[in-house]
């Protein structure tokens, strides 16, 4: 039997290897080169990332992998790496099972439709490990609130390892996962906002490749509301101060005005500094008149915004 699985094995490799090198685009610098993880592992765990050498101009990577009966699965990436989390995919009848052997390969889509392509690899999967070590999640703390928009995260270090996969979720049991993150320290900060506001996060951080998680829970910082004038003021005056509450995560915000709940069509929309925005003289208020504000945070994922109105005087 296993003579039989080793050939069926082969015989399919030379298949598909033979398939894609008669159709496929040769790069400037040759083929696409696969980097990881080593061809032949035999360590690949049930949470990996795999990565291929860039191609210049590339419009997607299409990773591609094949089970003994040659079944197969591709998941496209903008870049020249996919986090690939293998044990729940069933897709297209592809079963990824401890202990069996899988081909791999990358299909580089051009912007000429042409595709450059790698060579296969092969690899073994073997079982996470469920009773490992668990980080201790220090930051931010569980029920943590008012967390900006670039949140950092940290644990405590696990010995024997510097690798380490967070994931980010807006459903407590991270049926949708929003963000995927290997990281190489113990501690990570995001370059730009990824989360929205005023919004309730899951997040949870276990030793790479495993799915021993310690799990936490956090809420961001929401629009700020002005302070003055006040939700429902009457007698504004007719070029007012707009001042709300400083935030320890950002002073950039967009200030939205219309005469009318809709906001359409607005009055304006400009930029805001600090925590304080008055209404510029180019843009004269008409006496007794209700207008509605809006403020956003810049670079929100969401839209996000607190609403109030005033009249003027």
């Amino acid at each position: 039997m296993k003579i039989y699985r080793s050939l069926q094995v082969f015989i399919i490799a030379a298949v598909l290897t033979s398939t894609f090198f008669t159709s496929c685009k040769k790069a400037d610098s040759g083929y696409v080169t696969l980097l990881s993880p080593s061809d032949s592992s035999g360590h690949v765990l049930t949470s990996q990332i795999f990565s291929c050498s860039p191609v210049a101009g590339a419009a997607y990577y299409s990773f591609c992998f094949y089970d003994p009966s040659g079944t197969v699965f591709c998941q496209n990436s903008k870049t020249d790496s996919l986090y690939l989390d293998i044990t729940p995919i069933r897709a297209g009848g592809l079963y990824f099972n401890p202990g069996e052997t899988y081909h791999w390969q990358v299909n580089v889509k051009m912007p000429d439709s042409s595709v450059v392509s790698s060579s296969l690899r092969v690899f073994t999967l073997v079982a996470a490990n469920s009773n490992g070590p668990v980080p201790v999640i220090h930051l931010p703390l569980s029920g943590a609130s008012d967390v900006c928009l670039s949140p950092t995260f940290s644990w405590s270090p696990v010995s024997g390892t510097n690798v380490y996969d967070i994931q980010i979720s807006t459903d407590p049991f991270f049926s949708a996962i929003l963000i995927t993150q290997r990281v190489f320290d113990t501690t990570f900060t995001f370059s730009s906002p990824v989360v929205s506001s005023n919004t309730n996060y899951y997040w949870r951080v276990a030793v790479g490749g495993t799915f021993t998680y310690a799990s936490s829970a956090f809420s961001t910082e929401a629009p700020p509301v002005t302070s003055s004038p006040s939700n429902g003021s009457i007698g504004v005056s007719l070029r007012p101060t707009l001042i709300w509450p400083s935030s320890s995560c950002t002073e950039n915000y967009t200030i939205e005005m219309a005469d009318n709940i809709a906001f359409s069509p607005l009055l304006f929309s400009l930029p805001a500094a600090g925590n304080s925005f008055t209404i510029p003289a180019s843009y004269s208020l008409a006496s007794q008149t209700t207008y509605y504000v809006r403020i956003k945070i810049v670079n929100d994922h969401s839209a996000n915004s607190s609403i109030m109105h005033f009249t003027t005087m």
